[in-house]
């Protein structure tokens, strides 16, 4: 019983399932280049 699959299918349809894919991994990303960039700055200013 899938009914993240079923409601991306059937109610928001092929592209806004591409369009949600593509935010979350924007988000992922932008998460990780924050995450890095103050991992680095912590490391210089210690």
């Amino acid at each position: 019983m899938n009914y993240w699959k079923y409601f991306t299918e059937h109610v928001l349809g092929e592209d806004m399932c591409i369009v949600l894919f593509g935010l979350i991994l924007a988000g992922v990303f932008a998460t990780t280049i924050v995450s890095l960039a103050v991992f680095i700055s912590n490391l210089i200013l210690s």
